[in-house]
């Protein structure tokens, strides 16, 4: 009979612990997150450039396929979560990536370089 009743107190206290460090240790507070653009539309002049960074994305994340849409913009540089686009001429274009799945995009609008006074 005692071993019986000391088998339920050690199953009841394991339990309890268990289900203690269940609800205070998150298992993966990373999977929560969603990626994001650290911008979501910019303007340049003819020339200048800019750097779009992706936010929030799983370090795990290995792959990120960058596009360019439109002919104003075009992509100097790529490196994991980063693009540097360039100016080319004068429009609108969009810039897309590609994470996990969802395609985030920033929209860029080129105006033309502000001429200078004699």
């Amino acid at each position: 009979m005692n071993r019986k009743v000391n088998l339920i107190k050690t199953i009841i206290i394991t339990l309890a612990f268990v289900c203690f460090i269940g609800t205070t240790h998150p298992l993966n507070a990373e999977a929560a997150k969603k990626p994001k653009l650290n911008k979501t539309s910019i303007s340049l002049q003819q020339g200048k450039t800019a750097t779009i960074k992706v936010k929030g994305a799983s370090k795990k994340t290995k792959k990120y396929t960058w596009k360019v849409t439109g002919k104003a913009v075009k992509i100097v540089s790529s490196k994991k979560n980063t693009v540097k686009v360039k100016a080319v001429k004068d429009g609108k274009s969009f810039v897309k990536i590609k994470v996990n799945g969802k395609t985030l995009k920033c929209a860029v609008k080129v105006a033309k370089e502000a001429k200078k006074p004699a």
